[in-house]
């Protein structure tokens, strides 16, 4: 399955420089020209044309025809796409899951920027999954072309593997971060409590992940990030699995564990959160990226969730208390 293309139009770039094709047309056209002397002067003056034509010639060509190997600039976002044939004659795959926020992240990333790709849902493809367990990597989203691959969560990463340059956006100050998580919380618990009790182990479509186990992962990602800045626990792919603990089994234990999360996140933020140096590594499992980084995914990763929960609740039928309004996801990725 391919999305769609999502193609912006794009505008060649001139190349090499116009100062470099003024002097080498001069220095052609000089050597032309001494040869056309010479020769009809002190030769044949039939090879004294043709060097003039073929000095004319050389002039035109080299403004005329286009380089190979140029570069093509997307008006979309400003991006650079590389035009390199032996990279182009390997497909670029997205590696994704029904379910995965990042992974539609990832595919809306690339679409935006005008790229093509194949897009390959691990759990119907079989062949999909076995070239992922090839690369040695067992999660989702995975940017592949051959062997070269990144982790989709790292845009810098994949746009390197998908062959054109990306000009990083400005990350938010990490106050108006953790401003807009706890709001994102806030609007998740309002959800949660809306859903009828009966209804938390229902599946969402396309993904065995219950309504529980989703709710239970929107406040599991920010608890990850302080186990990992707080008491300096792996940030791995493992650490973020929706898998309930045995002491959360009612509707009210996960609200309790919710409001646990925001307070525990204003209490670090409080008492040394806001003198972190958050251009240090961020050391997670995904990437090389800052903690500065890491602390933006938590909010659009929780964000995208809470988006996906408010969906189910309208799909029920059920008029949502509290929405995420505009501003509150306002420069997140």
């Amino acid at each position: 399955m391919k999305p769609p293309p999502g193609r912006s139009r794009l505008i060649e770039d001139t190349g090499v420089p116009t100062t470099i094709k003024l002097t080498l047309s001069l220095i052609v056209a000089l050597v032309g020209l001494g040869a056309y002397l010479l020769e009809t002067k002190l030769g044949d003056p039939t090879i004294g044309i043709i060097a003039g034509l073929l000095t004319a010639f050389m002039i035109l060509a080299m403004w005329i025809f286009p380089e190979t190997n140029k570069k093509k600039h997307n008006k979309h976002r400003g991006s650079i796409v590389v035009s390199n044939p032996e990279i182009s004659e390997i497909p670029l795959k997205v590696y994704w899951q029904p379910g995965c926020s990042s992974c539609l992240k990832t595919k809306e990333f690339l679409i935006e920027h005008g790229i093509e790709f194949q897009s390959v849902n691990v759990l119907e493809d079989q062949n999909g999954f076995d070239e992922l367990a090839q690369l040695g990597l067992r999660l989702v989203p995975i940017v592949a072309r051959g062997n070269n691959w990144a982790n989709g969560a790292v845009f810098r990463d994949v746009a390197r593997v998908a062959g054109f340059e990306w000009k990083e956006h400005t990350i938010l100050p990490a106050a108006t971060l953790i401003t807009q998580i706890d709001r994102i919380l806030v609007v998740a618990g309002a959800c949660l409590s809306q859903i009828p009790e009966d209804k938390l182990d229902t599946l969402l479509p396309d993904r065995p992940r219950s309504y529980r186990q989703l709710s239970y992962h929107i406040f599991q990602i920010p608890s990850v990030f302080l186990d990992h800045v707080e008491k300096n626990m792996p940030y791995t792919y493992e650490a973020l699995i929706s898998k309930l603990p045995d002491a959360i089994t009612t509707q009210a234990q996960l609200l309790d564990y919710g409001q646990q999360v925001r307070s525990r996140l204003a209490h670090w933020w409080q008492q040394t959160g806001s003198n972190t140096d958050f251009s240090q590594p961020g050391k997670v499992y995904y990437g090389e990226v800052t903690l500065h980084e890491v602390l933006e995914r938590t909010g659009w990763h929780s964000g995208q969730h809470t988006r996906q929960l408010i969906l189910t609740l309208e799909k029920m039928g059920i008029t949502p208390q509290q929405r995420l309004a505009v501003t509150d996801l306002a420069g997140l990725p």
